[in-house]
């Protein structure tokens, strides 16, 4: 507002005829363009200032979600977010809400805090090798829907990724790794460790 109000006075005494000189009215439009610029530059340092603490209110978020689903391992994870970011060209703050997304699905099935652990951070990396081995265009990010639909029993966004899930699939690998109740149940949380275990053994090419 400051800025706006001296530079209008500037335009005011640049544009006077008679009673300035020719370079003074060159000066003070000079004076003018150089305010526009300050005014332009303090612009961009607010939106910038605007983003950093937009940024650290996700990340703060994230953390906090984080905290709840991870519980006691939560700082493992976030050390383990700082390694993710560095090594899969991803940020922190997305490394770790991908992870806590995956764990929180495990932990509604009841699958247990240690093991949502690992899968999660497991999946967060595959997606990198995935996204990079395919040349997938959305990248990481576009991998993790895909996977994330691949647990929840959806087949067909995993072609694309090389892996074919089907019932018999599921049923067969829940088998081998003794999952079932004593007529063949399969609860929910079983038949997503089971999905987990072909979406890893269908991905080894890609896997590093």
């Amino acid at each position: 507002g400051p800025l706006d109000r001296i530079k209008d006075k500037f335009e005011v005494l640049g544009k006077k005829g008679a009673g300035a000189s020719f370079l003074g009215n060159l000066g003070a439009m000079g004076v003018s363009k150089g305010l526009d610029l300050l005014a332009s530059g303090i612009g961009v340092v607010t939106d910038q200032i605007g983003q950093s603490i937009e940024a650290a209110s996700e990340m703060n978020e994230t953390l906090s979600k984080s905290r709840v689903v991870f519980g006691d391992n939560s700082r493992e994870i976030e050390k383990w977010g700082d390694t993710a970011a560095r090594a899969f060209g991803t940020s922190k703050n997305d490394a770790i809400a991908a992870a806590s997304s995956f764990a929180d699905l495990f932990n509604t099935v009841g699958l247990g805090a240690g093991k949502a652990q690992g899968m999660s951070t497991k999946l967060v990396e595959l997606s990198a090798d995935l996204a990079s081995f395919h040349n997938i265009a959305g990248g990481s990010v576009e991998v993790l829907e895909k996977l994330r639909s691949g647990l929840s029993g959806e087949a067909e966004p995993m072609r694309r990724l090389g892996v074919f899930l089907s019932e018999t699939k599921v049923k067969a690998k829940a088998a081998e790794l003794g999952l079932g109740g004593a007529h063949g149940e399969l609860s929910e949380g079983e038949k997503i460790l089971a999905r987990y275990n072909i979406i890893l053994d269908e991905t080894k090419t890609a896997q590093g």
